[in-house]
């Protein structure tokens, strides 16, 4: 018994762990599936009782399974609010969902404002990750922070064989990167050991080369 407690419970930790996110008991049983490792009727019995028991596992008022070191579902604060928020909606998402969410969530919480949702958001970017205007994710996804702008630009040059207009560096940059639009004139005018400007608002960098 101690021998496919420890088996069911490597299982959980490992979907849990890689979907980054809490599960209902069926997605949890789907992923036992794709295992390779479909249970039977008694070890079913068995997991539901690991759900209840289990010093790394917790159940959710929502009924799905988490991660007892998902700290986060335990605290009320804001980065925790919108941390757990992140976990259950499973992908990036704008500030004012997450804010939705975390009502859902945590119905007996006082509602956080929009705009504490999106400093907390900004102020932590080793934990939250800017993926496009107003929406982030978590790091824990493996989502990559965006580029500096300078970068950014850098990069697109070096892959340019000509000069490219600044409208086109414009909107390439702001695909990615998380400033405004005044910023990408900016770094390229402020920049002229980098960058060089060419008739038509063309630019290029200056020694290809070097950087």
């Amino acid at each position: 018994m101690a021998g496919r407690y420890r088996a069911l419970l490597s299982c959980i930790e490992l979907a849990l762990h890689q979907q980054q996110k809490p599960l209902s008991e069926d997605s949890l049983l789907r992923e036992f599936s794709r295992f390779g490792r479909p249970l039977v009727e008694d070890q079913r019995k068995l997991l539901y009782r690991l759900f209840q028991i289990s010093p790394s596992a917790i159940r959710l008022r929502n009924g799905c399974i988490g991660l007892s070191k998902w700290t986060e579902f335990r605290r009320r604060d804001a980065i925790s609010l919108t941390e757990a928020a992140l976990r259950v909606i499973g992908k990036p998402t704008h500030f004012r969902e997450i804010g939705k969410r975390i009502g859902t969530i945590f119905p007996d919480v006082e509602p956080l404002s929009e705009q504490t949702i999106l400093n907390t958001l900004i102020r932590d970017p080793q934990k939250f990750v800017w993926v496009k205007p107003g929406t982030y994710g978590l790091s824990a996804w493996g989502i990559k922070r965006a580029p500096f702008l300078k970068d950014r630009l850098i990069e697109l040059l070096s892959d340019a064989v000509y000069p490219l207009p600044f409208w086109h560096l414009k909107e390439k940059a702001l695909e990615v990167c998380n400033c405004k639009d005044d910023s990408v004139r900016m770094t390229l005018d402020l920049n002229p050991k980098v960058f060089k400007k060419f008739a038509g608002d063309q630019y290029t960098l200056q020694h290809p080369n070097s950087v």
